[in-house]
């Protein structure tokens, strides 16, 4: 077995395995309700399942931005040790 397909097997696993649990749980919260506050409005009686869904789609959005974050000032700072281009007049 070579090792791309290791790897594609232990990358796979894991996170189906955490996708699969993550489902179950919104899934077993779906009766059950909460109060909390967002941005300084209570909000009584909301669906458990629909926070956690929401929650867990902010933290997927929270990473990418990270990423696009660090790629940006990555960016910067390579520009930044490069020589400007631009012509002397």
């Amino acid at each position: 077995m070579g090792y791309q397909r290791v790897k594609g097997w232990l990358l796979t696993i894991p996170s189906g395995l955490v996708i699969a649990a993550m489902i179950v749980i919104v899934v077993l919260q779906w009766g059950n309700t909460a109060n909390f506050s967002a941005f300084g409005k209570n909000i009584y009686n909301a669906n458990t399942a629909l926070l956690m869904a929401i929650s867990g789609a902010g933290g997927v959005v929270f990473v990418l931005l990270a990423w696009v974050l660090i790629r940006g000032l990555a960016a910067l700072i390579k520009g930044g040790t490069q020589p400007s281009q631009e012509p002397k007049t």
